[in-house]
């Protein structure tokens, strides 16, 4: 197959034919069967990859709490987010309770509270090391943009334990953390500026997400024996997980 294109020159009047013959590349033809996963697959990648990044101890401890499936993705992301603070979109509140209960955070309204009631408080957060959770946070305005710069860049530098803040500099508590949530419904509405400073979080509901966690609460309420059993099941292997850990630490404490 020949491809024919004409080019108009610079030179007025004239026309540069170009053609291009099509290079036939050997593809390897893939099967649409094996390009997709079934719900099932899916869920099983998906829970292997929150164990492998949680941790053994921690997955089991959410799973023996009755966690959802939806929440447990969202939880992980949270906590692991280190270089980057989490922007939580979340318009139902399911996730609000989760995070004062996890963290014990003190929660900041920007729209009840004034500029100067703002700042003594993060400036308290910096030297207790406390949590603080950002409420009704629409833009990077100079309140929170000295916080986003500096958890992106406490990673790569030294003294990251020092912050300047509105013309201070502050020495921060290294167990120092904070979360951002916005009214805004959806990550296509987030302003450039503040998603690429933050760890983006879409706390909504999808088609697969709801199915899950309906099929949990179903069975909660269904077979509460049941489900009580299960949760009694994976707490008894979480205690029997960490005798092993504590009785592995022991053994190699006193080895000769």
């Amino acid at each position: 197959m020949t491809i024919v294109f004409d080019q108009i020159s610079p030179v007025k009047g004239r026309i540069i034919n170009w053609q291009l013959d099509s290079i036939q590349d050997n593809q390897i033809e893939i099967n649409d069967e094996q390009k997709l996963l079934s719900g099932s697959e899916y869920r099983q990648m998906l829970f292997s990859l929150i164990e492998f990044i949680l941790g053994d101890q921690m997955y089991l401890e959410w799973l023996s709490k009755g966690v959802l499936s939806s929440d447990m993705e969202n939880h992980t992301i949270i906590v692991k987010s280190i270089e980057y603070p989490p922007l939580i979109i979340d318009p139902f509140g399911q996730i609000d309770q989760w995070i004062k209960d996890y963290y014990n955070v003190q929660t900041i309204y920007f729209d009840d509270e004034s500029n100067h009631e703002i700042v003594m408080l993060i400036e308290q957060s910096f030297l207790s090391g406390s949590k603080i959770y950002i409420k009704n946070c629409n833009s990077l305005d100079s309140l929170v943009y000295p916080l986003a710069q500096w958890k992106s860049t406490s990673e790569k530098f030294q003294n990251t334990n020092l912050i300047i803040y509105c013309g201070r500099r502050l020495f921060c508590n290294p167990s120092f953390r904070f979360f951002i949530q916005t009214d805004f419904d959806s990550l296509d509405k987030v302003p450039p500026s503040l998603s690429l400073m933050t760890t983006s979080i879409n706390c909504q509901y999808s088609v697969e997400t709801l199915l899950d966690d309906l099929r949990q609460q179903v069975f909660q309420r269904v077979q509460p024996n049941y489900y009580q059993r299960k949760l009694s099941i994976l707490h008894l292997i979480l205690i029997c997980q960490q005798r092993i850990q504590s009785i592995d630490s022991f053994l190699k404490l006193n080895s000769i």
